[in-house]
């Protein structure tokens, strides 16, 4: 396995916010679940790492309000 195979494996979600066009690479759901709830921190839209783990259990996608959250599979 390359370097570069290695690397690409570690980013596990795909974030794309929308609105902004803003797509973010993270390597686990807590950086996920903080990422929504930074972004939505002025409203009352929250979600916990239980409820985006089992959102991604029934699909390889998720959107929450404007944001889509993709499980990525190397």
């Amino acid at each position: 396995m390359s370097e570069k195979e290695n690397y690409n494996k570690h980013y596990k979600y795909l974030v794309i916010n929308e609105i902004d066009g803003n797509i973010q690479l993270l390597s686990n759901m807590k950086d996920v679940v903080e990422y929504l709830n930074e972004y939505y921190s002025d409203e009352s839209r929250v979600t916990s790492t239980s409820t985006l783990c089992r959102r991604l259990k029934e699909d390889t996608h998720f959107k929450f309000y404007d944001i889509l959250i993709k499980e990525l599979t190397w």
